[in-house]
């Protein structure tokens, strides 16, 4: 008899989570060319992958649901059948929810159809990502002084958080508008680092101006879609 994979969430998102810590530490790591957190945010970021995949990261596919949800299924401790690629769906119910589902897909493409114009999402959220990049790219303008490095993580964490607003907007399902706030949080966090910390190189507060004038700008522009209904 065939049995679905499992899906255990706790497992699945402690294993994201880890891996998100362990490539933040490999990139300061790799940006300060020091080994001791390029090798441990190397072993965090495997460890994390291995525990999400062992948790059924890959097969945990379902529709898009409240975020309240997904918290409660893990503080729970609840686990779910996963999909199998390639798996099909052949019992009655099932096939009568994939007519509902192709319906309403049918009416969303209608919408967007008659729609005036497309919004500006993916736009934004390209521009979110350059900003990050951008940020990245420059860590070599900040000064080798503690005031300098210090500056140069702080705005590098800040971009790491524009870096996933942007994925979220380029890649999600239905993205909130919480993804566009959380971008222009840190927009305007470092337009004011810029306006208002010292540093010990003016290069560094023009990256910071730069950056913060994209990604102030994406957020506002990202904002320009209609409601999912």
């Amino acid at each position: 008899m065939h049995h679905d994979p499992i899906v255990r969430p706790r497992r699945v998102w402690a294993g994201v989570t880890a891996a998100l810590v362990g490539a933040a530490v490999l990139g300061l790591g790799i940006t300060d060319w020091m080994i001791v957190p390029t090798v441990t945010g190397s072993a965090i970021l495997a460890a994390g992958m291995v525990t999400a995949v062992a948790g059924g990261v890959l097969y945990d596919t379902h529709g898009a649901r409240p975020v309240r949800a997904e918290l409660d299924e893990v503080r729970r401790g609840d686990v779910h059948d996963g999909t199998v690629p390639g798996e099909m769906l052949g019992d009655v119910p099932q096939r009568a929810e994939a007519r509902a589902a192709s319906r309403t897909t049918s009416r969303v493409l209608a919408d967007r159809a008659t729609s005036a114009r497309p919004a500006y999402t993916r736009a934004a959220a390209a521009l979110l990502l350059a900003a990050a990049v951008f940020v990245l790219c420059s860590q070599g303008l900040y000064a080798h002084t503690p005031l300098g490095q210090d500056n140069a993580v702080r705005d590098l964490g800040l971009a790491i958080v524009t870096a996933l607003a942007g994925l979220r907007l380029l890649v999600g399902n239905h993205p909130g508008r919480q993804w566009s706030a959380l971008a222009a949080l840190c927009g305007l966090a470092l337009l004011g680092l810029a306006a208002l910390t010292p540093h010990d190189r003016t290069a560094a507060t023009i990256v910071e101006a730069v950056a913060a004038t994209g990604v102030v700008f994406a957020a506002a522009l990202s904002l320009d879609r209609r409601e999912e209904r």
